[in-house]
């Protein structure tokens, strides 16, 4: 049972877009449409609980609305990027007096939805997708220096969602500095306004698809997410949602395979907008605006058969 809902105050003065903890849970960082970036310090009691957050740190990220957020691994320190409709891709890091300033900012052709930091193994790169249908590509060089960025184009309008797949299935170790320099860009998933997820692959120093998980039965509007499982098993399962309220599980045959299917087809009670899984790759969370626009997360869980079971909702009414 999920209990002892809180309400945190951000100080925002516009609506808030995304909210993203870093990697040991102990900040969270909130974007809105007020331009600014906020983060605060998470309070959690002796036994782990969440207790209350503090902010730390505020400031004006972006000239226009900031869409979504993503913390970097804490090898690279403090870093965090944020996208906006003013077309720009910043990265922040966190200074010795926790003051945030611009690392490298990039300049797009269009509003920028989604990103999306890579594996930590593979240095410090990092996905974006645009509203224009466009992915873009950012990478940072052993030497600190951005390489430029690589644009393709993904999707036929808007990119609403970036996913990295796992790095080399699960390998349980593969040296640092070997990953680096030779071993190839884990596979990555993308949603679009055209109503479709494909699944990409690096190879000869571009993007291909290997991938178009769609079909007369998939989803009939906008796809709003998409989610690699943080698990391989004997198989690796995306999941995707979109505004006609379906949630999509799709899987291979086993890991490293493009023959991806659709493996269970889930109704919501509105239109659905983020998906998130957890560690254990078993449970899934889907935010869900209802047709009272409520605020709703509906919970699965895959049972022995391998189909998904709604085993929670919950809701702010």
């Amino acid at each position: 049972m999920i209990e002892n809902l809180r309400t945190v105050e951000t100080k925002h003065e516009g609506m808030i877009h995304d909210v993203q903890y870093d990697y040991y849970g102990q900040h969270m960082a909130t974007c809105s449409s007020d331009g600014t970036v906020r983060v605060s310090r998470v309070l959690k009691s002796t036994t782990g609980e969440e207790q209350a957050a503090t902010e730390i740190a505020a400031w004006q990220a972006h000239n226009g609305p900031v869409w979504q957020l993503a913390w970097a691994h804490p090898k690279f320190g403090q870093v965090l990027a944020s996208c906006g409709f003013d077309k720009k891709v910043t990265i922040w890091g966190e200074g010795p007096q926790r003051d945030w300033r611009e690392i490298i900012s990039f300049e797009t052709e269009s509003s920028i939805n989604t990103l999306s930091f890579a594996p930590w193994e593979c240095g410090l790169k990092l996905l974006a997708g645009g509203l224009d249908g466009n992915v873009w590509f950012f990478s940072r060089r052993p030497n600190d220096e951005w390489e430029q960025p690589i644009k393709f184009q993904a999707h036929g309008s808007g990119v609403n969602s970036v996913s990295w797949g796992l790095l080399n299935h699960g390998l349980d170790y593969i040296a640092e500095d070997y990953l680096q320099k030779y071993a190839p860009l884990p596979r990555f998933a993308t949603a679009g306004c055209d109503k479709t997820v494909k699944v990409w692959t690096h190879q000869e120093d571009k993007f291909v698809e290997t991938s178009n998980l769609t079909d007369a039965n998939s989803h009939a509007d906008y796809v709003r997410d998409v989610a690699w499982s943080p698990k391989t098993g004997a198989s690796e399962v995306l999941v995707s949602c979109s505004e006609d309220g379906t949630i999509i599980f799709w899987s291979n045959s086993k890991p490293g395979e493009d023959d991806f299917r659709k493996v269970d087809h889930k109704k919501c009670e509105g239109a659905a907008w983020r998906v998130s899984w957890a560690p254990d790759g078993k449970t899934v969370a889907v935010s869900v605006v209802g047709s009272s626009s409520e605020n709703i997360v509906e919970i699965y869980r895959e049972n022995e058969q391998g189909s998904w079971d709604k085993i929670q909702r919950v809701s702010d009414c």
